[in-house]
């Protein structure tokens, strides 16, 4: 038996849902800041490229991530609720004390990233490329 304990993702009491997400990620990456302490409900997120794009404490329900292929990403205490990330280019991408709750990822790619702490609950990961 082993003493190992996965850390879960610590996000903020009161998440802002004030912003869409493609704006606030194109406003973030203009600013060189975080997206950090939202939570996104039902939005699109596409066409995004280049750059350098970093999310904290942020849940995302039911949104889709599409076309997005920029420099380096991350994902800190993030949660994932029924989103659709198919085919989402996130080499060499850091995620930390992230989780995934049916998720659709087919062919999600995460060559040369860094995972801390990462749940998969109910996803769909058909050729999921690690």
């Amino acid at each position: 038996m082993s003493d190992w304990k996965m850390d879960l993702p610590l996000l903020p009491k009161n998440l802002r849902e004030d912003y869409p997400l493609r704006p606030a990620v194109i406003q973030a990456m203009e600013d060189d800041e975080d997206v950090s302490g939202r939570l996104f409900c039902q939005q699109s997120l596409e066409g995004i490229g280049g750059g350098v794009l970093d999310f904290k404490g942020c849940r995302f329900e039911r949104c889709t991530f599409q076309a997005v292929d920029v420099t380096r990403m991350s994902f800190v205490d993030c949660v994932f609720v029924g989103c659709e990330m198919s085919n989402l280019p996130l080499r060499g991408a850091a995620l930390k004390r992230v989780s995934f709750a049916d998720c659709h990822l087919t062919g999600l790619t995460l060559e040369k990233a860094s995972l801390s702490d990462v749940a998969f609950t109910g996803c769909m990961m058909d050729y999921l490329s690690a």
